[in-house]
C-alpha cells in the first residue's frame, strides 16, 4: 500500500471512533498550546529586552552595585554619593554625559488626590541620554540642579490621574512632604523591561538630584548611567571608570561597570535559557498527551485484534500493520498540533493583551510545535503498532 492509502485508512479509523479520538486529542492540544504559549512569552521578552537595549545605543555604560558579590547579597549598603558621581565624571574625559539615579517609592499629592509611585531623583543629562520627549512644558535643567529648585516633572499617566486632563504645568503638588512646582509632563512611554521600578515609566515623578534628601530621604545613588563620547571611546571610558572606582573605593570595590553591548549579550543568553525552560515546562503537558495517545492506541489494538488477524490471513505483512497504526497515531497528533497551535497563539495574544508580559508567536515556535506533535505521535505510537504487527494471526482470528 502507498502513503495515501495508509493515510485514508488512518482517517477512516479515527473517524469511526470520533468521541475517543476527540478526547485523546485534548491532551495533545493542551500540550502543544502550552509549548506555543510558553515559548511565545520567552520570545516576546527577548524581543522587548533586546529592542530596549539596542535603543539605548552602544555608547551607554551602567555603573551599579555588584549584586553577585557576597556582601551585597547579604544586604550591605553599596552606593555612591553625589560627590562621587561628580568626581567620576571629571576624572573620565571619555564620557559625554553622566546621570545619577536615586529612586524610591513615595506619594505625589494634589489636594485630596494622591498617588503612590516611583520618585526618580536625577539630573538634566538623562534627557539627552535617553531621548526623553515632553508632552507639555520642559524637563529638568542644569539651572534647576544648580539653584536647587523645588520643581517636578510628571509622567504622562501620573499627570492624567492627578489632574484629570487639565494641564499641570505651573501647578503645585507635594512630593511626600515637599511642595514642588510642576514644570513638565513626559510623553507617553509605557511599561519597559528596564524601567527599574515597580511602576510604568508613565507613573514616574522626576525631581532634581539636589532635592533627593528632602523629597525621598536619601542621597545614596543606586545606579549611574553614563554615555561615552562615541562607540570607539566605550572601552576607554569603562577603563577610566574602573580606575576611578579602584582609587575611590579600593581594589575590592562592590560595583559593576557594564556597557549596553555586554548587557545585551548577557540578556540574550539568560532569556534563551528562560525560553528553553518555559518550553520544557510546556513539553511536560505534551508528553502527558503522548502517553494518553499510547494508552488509547493499546486499547484500539486490543479491540481490533480480530481485524488484524483477518488482514494477516489475506496477506498483510507485519510492516503493513505497523505502518497503519503508526500513521493513525501521527495523524491524531498532527490534528492536535494544528488545534493546539491555534489555541496557543490565542493564549499568547491574550497574555499580551491582559498583562504587561510580552508574548510574540514566532514561526520557529510553530515549527517546533508541529515537529514535537509529530515526534510524539511517532514515539508513542510505535509500541502499540509494534504490538499489533506482532500478533499471531491464528490467535488473533480466535479472539472474541
Amino acid at each position: 500500500m502507498g502513503f495515501m492509502e495508509y493515510l485514508r485508512l488512518a482517517i477512516s479509523s479515527l473517524y469511526q471512533n470520533r468521541l475517543r479520538s476527540l478526547l485523546t486529542l485534548l491532551g495533545i492540544v493542551i500540550g502543544v498550546a502550552s509549548v506555543i504559549t510558553m515559548v511565545s512569552i520567552g520570545e516576546g521578552a527577548r524581543v522587548e529586552v533586546v529592542g530596549e537595549l539596542e535603543g539605548l545605543g552602544s555608547t551607554m555604560i551602567f555603573i551599579q552595585p555588584n549584586y553577585l558579590d557576597q556582601d551585597v547579597m547579604m544586604g550591605k549598603p553599596v552606593a555612591m554619593s553625589l560627590e562621587d558621581v561628580d568626581l567620576m565624571k571629571r576624572s573620565s574625559p571619555s564620557l559625554s554625559y553622566v546621570s545619577p539615579q536615586i529612586t524610591a517609592r513615595g506619594i505625589v499629592k494634589l489636594g485630596n488626590r494622591e498617588k503612590r509611585t516611583t520618585i526618580v531623583s536625577t539630573n538634566d543629562e538623562i534627557a539627552w541620554m535617553q531621548g526623553l520627549g515632553m508632552a507639555d512644558g520642559r524637563f529638568l535643567s542644569e539651572s534647576d540642579i544648580r539653584s536647587r529648585r523645588t520643581v517636578l516633572v510628571l509622567g504622562w499617566q501620573l499627570a492624567n490621574e492627578l489632574f484629570e486632563g487639565e494641564s499641570p504645568v505651573g501647578r503645585r503638588v507635594r512630593v511626600n512632604d515637599v511642595a514642588c512646582d510642576v514644570i513638565g509632563v513626559m510623553k507617553r512611554r509605557g511599561q519597559r523591561a528596564f524601567s527599574g521600578g515597580m511602576d510604568s515609566e508613565d507613573m514616574y515623578a522626576y525631581v532634581p538630584v539636589t532635592l533627593a534628601r528632602r523629597a525621598i530621604g536619601t542621597e545614596r545613588v543606586q545606579v549611574v548611567l553614563a554615555q561615552a563620547r562615541d562607540v570607539d571611546s566605550v572601552r576607554t571610558a569603562r577603563e577610566e571608570i574602573e580606575g576611578f572606582l579602584r582609587r575611590r573605593f579600593g581594589r575590592d570595590h562592590k560595583f559593576r561597570v557594564e556597557s549596553a553591548e555586554s548587557i545585551l549579550e548577557s540578556a540574550k543568553v539568560i532569556i534563551g535559557v528562560l525560553t528553553a525552560i518555559l518550553g520544557g515546562i510546556g513539553s511536560i503537558s505534551l508528553i502527558v498527551g503522548g502517553i494518553g495517545v499510547m494508552n488509547i492506541m493499546l486499547v484500539t489494538v486490543t479491540e481490533r485484534t480480530r481485524e488484524i488477524g483477518i488482514r494477516k490471513a489475506i496477506g498483510a505483512r507485519n510492516s503493513h500493520i505497523l505502518r497503519q497504526f503508526v500513521m493513525e497515531a501521527v495523524v491524531l497528533c498532527l490534528v492536535g498540533g494544528v488545534l493546539g497551535t491555534l489555541l496557543g497563539a490565542l493564549g499568547a495574544h491574550l497574555v499580551a493583551a491582559l498583562s504587561p508580559v510580552p508574548a510574540t508567536v514566532s514561526p520557529l515556535a510553530i515549527v517546533v510545535a508541529f515537529a514535537s506533535s509529530s515526534l510524539v505521535g511517532l514515539i508513542f505510537g510505535v509500541y502499540p503498532a509494534y504490538k499489533a504487527a506482532n500478533l499471531d494471526p491464528i490467535q488473533a482470528l480466535r479472539y472474541e
